[in-house]
């Protein structure tokens, strides 16, 4: 199995409390569907976020790499969730 880039979507104070974290999927497949929201060009990440997808594991086992980038969507509901 690999990897796929994802989205955090919980709150750092969060992850670290609980011990796990909640993401949404990045894919590079473009598709009609509503809950895909297109990752801004210029960004360290190319694709969709995959909404509807939204998964969660302990941030030892599951969730070991970040990138550290920070997704820009200026004016959006993401922009103030993330």
């Amino acid at each position: 199995m690999g990897t796929r880039p994802a989205l955090v979507v919980s709150q750092d104070k969060f992850n670290r409390k609980m011990g796990f974290v909640f993401v949404c999927p990045i894919s590079n497949t473009q598709r009609k569907n509503p809950f895909y929201i297109p990752i801004p060009d210029g960004e360290a990440v190319t694709g969709v976020i995959m909404a509807d997808q939204m998964r969660s594991g302990v941030v030892k086992t599951r969730w070991e790499r970040a990138i550290g980038c920070h997704l820009s969507f200026p004016g959006s509901p993401w922009e103030r969730a993330i």
